[in-house]
């Protein structure tokens, strides 16, 4: 019977709330796991890792000078959980391959986009 896969089920949904208006929600969902981990003296080569679950929001607004000119003004949180791996291995003897789950923690981000239609 398989009770642990490598396997990442992804999550998206985008909604217009008005013409200009845009809301993004994704996320992912790391299960339980066997991640092999090579690092010094180790009992076994696997581990069991506790599942993660990455979530994120985006909102952007489109403001228009014209029909042909407009710029999109874009801010969201990645990870808002900030679930990410606690027990990075460091050292000389670390294993290098030894990475699962959300890499960096809560970021934070904000965009501007200059918009030009030619056609």
């Amino acid at each position: 019977m398989l009770k642990y896969f490598f396997s990442e089920p992804y999550l998206t949904s985008n909604v217009n709330i008005v013409k200009d208006l845009k809301v993004a929600v994704f996320g992912n969902y790391i299960g339980r796991m066997l991640v092999q981990h090579n690092a010094g003296v180790v009992k076994r080569d696997c581990e069991k890792m506790a599942p993660h679950f990455g979530m994120g929001l985006r909102l952007s607004y489109n403001v228009r000078f014209s029909s042909q000119l407009h710029f999109e003004i874009n801010g969201g949180v990645k990870n808002i959980f900030d679930s990410y791996q606690k027990d990075i291995d460091y050292g000389v003897r670390k294993d290098v391959a030894y990475v699962y789950g959300p890499m960096i923690p809560r970021p934070i981000l904000s965009v501007l986009n200059f918009l030009y239609d030619m056609f």
